[in-house]
C-alpha cells in the first residue's frame, strides 16, 4: 500500500514537472519489489501450514485458521528442572533407545541363561546390552541439555526482540522522515526506497525473532524436545 500511494506521487510529480522520468521508473521498481516480498511472505506462510499440518498429523492442504495475532508474549512460568524432568520422561528418543534397550536386555538374559560365559553369541549379546545401555544415558544427556540450550536461547531471543523493538521505531520514524522530504522535493526517490527497504528489513527481523522466541515457547508449552538424533533443537 505505501509503494503504490509513493508510486501515485511520483506519477503526479512528473506530469506537473518535478520529478524526473528516472525517479518514477525507481518507484515503480519499489511496487515491483514490495509485490514480490508480499508472493514470497505468503508461500513462506503456506509452507510454515504444510510443516504444521504435517507435524500434528493433517493433511498437507488442510486450511488452518489463526485465532491468535503474531505477537511477542514474555514467558514467565517455565521451569528449567520440570522441563528437563518431563523431557527425560516423554521425549520419543529416549523411549525408543529404552525400549532397544530392553530387548537388547532380554537376548542377553536369554543368551547367559542357555549358552553360558565365553559362546560367541553369548559375547555378541552382552556387547549389545551394555551398548544399549551407554545409548540410553547418552540420548538423556543430550535430551537435557537440548532443554537448557533452549531455555538460554529464549533469554537471549527477549534481549533480541527488544532491540529489535526499537530499531523498527527508528527506522518507522527515518522512512517517514524521507516520506515528507521526498514530498517536499527534499529527497529523491532513491532515499525513500533506501528508508523503506531499512524499515522492511527491520521488520523482518523482528518478525523472525519473534516467531523464533514463539516456538521455542511452544516446546516448553508441550513438551516437543528433540536431540540430534531427529529434528534440531531451534537455536534461534
Amino acid at each position: 500500500k505505501y509503494a503504490k500511494d509513493q508510486l501515485k506521487i511520483a506519477q503526479d510529480s512528473f506530469k506537473v514537472g518535478s520529478m524526473s522520468k528516472g525517479d518514477v521508473i525507481g518507484v515503480e521498481a519499489l511496487v515491483a519489489a514490495s509485490e514480490a516480498g508480499f508472493t514470497s511472505a505468503q508461500n513462506d506462510y503456506d509452507m510454515a501450514v504444510m510443516e504444521l499440518n504435517k507435524l500434528i498429523g493433517l493433511e498437507f492442504d488442510t486450511p488452518i485458521k489463526l485465532t491468535t495475532s503474531f505477537e511477542f508474549v514474555k514467558a514467565t512460568d517455565i521451569k528449567v528442572a520440570e522441563a528437563v524432568y518431563e523431557a527425560l520422561a516423554n521425549n520419543i528418543e529416549i523411549i525408543s533407545v529404552k525400549e532397544d534397550k530392553a530387548v537388547k536386555q532380554v537376548e542377553f538374559e536369554t543368551a547367559q541363561k542357555f549358552l553360558g560365559g565365553g559362546a560367541t553369541s553369548y559375547e555378541s549379546a552382552k556387547y549389545a546390552q551394555q551398548a544399549a545401555d551407554i545409548k540410553v544415558k547418552k540420548q538423556e544427556q543430550d535430551t537435557a541439555l537440548a532443554v537448557k540450550k533452549d531455555y538460554l536461547t529464549l533469554l537471549s531471543l527477549e534481549q533480541v526482540i527488544n532491540w529489535n523493538k526499537k530499531e523498527v521505531e527508528k527506522q518507522q520514524e527515518n522512512q517517514r522522515i524521507f516520506a515528507l522530504k521526498y514530498k517536499a522535493g527534499l529527497a529523491t526517490g532513491q532515499d525513500v526506497r533506501k528508508a523503506t527497504i531499512d524499515l522492511e528489513s527491520a521488520r523482518q527481523k523482528l518478525a523472525e525473532a519473534i516467531y523464533n522466541y514463539n516456538t521455542l515457547k511452544s516446546k516448553f508449552k508441550y513438551g516437543i524436545f528433540v536431540t540430534g538424533s531427529g529434528a534440531a533443537a531451534i537455536g534461534g
